[in-house]
Formats: structure tokens, C-alpha cells, sequence
């Protein structure tokens, strides 16, 4: 299993995934004979972007694009460091190959577009690619009640 971390050192990229309902990385397993690095990209872009298609050659263009060279290892997963900048790279290889999204109406150039105007679909595994201080979290109780009551209004 593999994935990528994209950061800045301040804020990391995540996704909501609504099944677990819980903030998670951006990964997945491995297919066949796929190296690590491979797994992470394959994994990252099926989870982002939920392409309709991704072949095979498109990855291995994208992934001559991108340094592999910064990870953090553990027995079952490895866990790729990179930058915003290039998720860009990423974002401007998808959008030359005029590849289509099921979650993208069109396809996001910039990172804001990624987390704005993402539309939710049925069968994606994240609902939302979020962004999150590199720090613990806790939430204050208020601003947990105001979600609360914020969700019961909905009903």
C-alpha cells in the first residue's frame, strides 16, 4: 500500500471519506507488480480526480514529471512526500490529456479549484479533498455544538 502527502509544511491535503466517516491520507493498494511510487500516484489520482479512465501511459508520463525521493516507510505502507507544486504537475498532465472526472465537472487547475469546485459522486471514495494544519487537531466544544445544531437544521 502507498500514497502521497502533499504539503507545504503548514497544511497537509486530505480527503474526507464519507464510509469511514473520518479525515484520511490519500492512498491506496497495490496492483499486480506496481512499485510503491507507482501505487501512490495511481492511488492519489483514482482518489482525486475519479477519472472515468487512466491509462497505464498517461501514469508513466505524469510519474517522469515528479521525484520520488522523500518517503516515510512502515511495514505495510509507504507514504511519498511532496509539494503543492507538484500536485500542480499532476493537475497540468491530467488537463493535457483532456481526461474526464466523474467529480470534476472541469477538470481543476489550481488547488483551490480542487477543493472548490469538487461535486460530490455517489461511488467516490472521498466525498471532499480537504486541507488541514500539520498539527494535532481538537475541536473546541462550541464550534463542535454549532455543527450539531447547524446538522439538526438540515433535517
Amino acid at each position: 500500500m502507498a500514497g502521497i502527502l502533499f504539503t507545504d509544511g503548514k497544511l497537509v491535503l486530505a480527503g474526507y471519506d464519507l464510509n469511514k466517516k473520518s479525515i484520511t491520507g490519500i492512498g491506496g493498494k497495490k496492483q499486480g507488480l506496481e512499485f510503491p511510487f507507482q501505487t501512490g500516484l495511481r492511488e492519489t489520482i483514482e482518489e482525486i480526480f475519479e477519472l472515468e479512465h487512466l491509462s497505464p501511459n498517461v501514469l508513466r508520463y505524469i510519474e517522469q514529471e515528479l521525484v520520488f525521493d522523500r518517503c516515510i516507510c512502515y511495514k505495510e505502507y509507504t507514504t511519498f512526500i511532496m509539494s503543492f507544486h507538484d500536485l500542480e504537475k499532476i493537475m497540468k498532465q491530467i488537463v493535457l490529456y483532456n481526461l474526464k472526472s466523474k467529480v470534476y465537472p472541469v477538470l481543476p487547475e489550481t488547488l483551490s479549484d480542487l477543493i472548490l469546485k469538487r461535486k460530490p459522486h455517489p461511488n467516490a471514495e472521498l466525498k471532499w479533498i480537504i486541507l488541514v494544519p500539520n498539527e494535532k487537531l481538537e475541536f473546541s466544544k462550541s464550534f463542535l455544538k454549532d455543527l450539531e445544531t447547524f446538522n439538526s437544521m438540515k433535517q
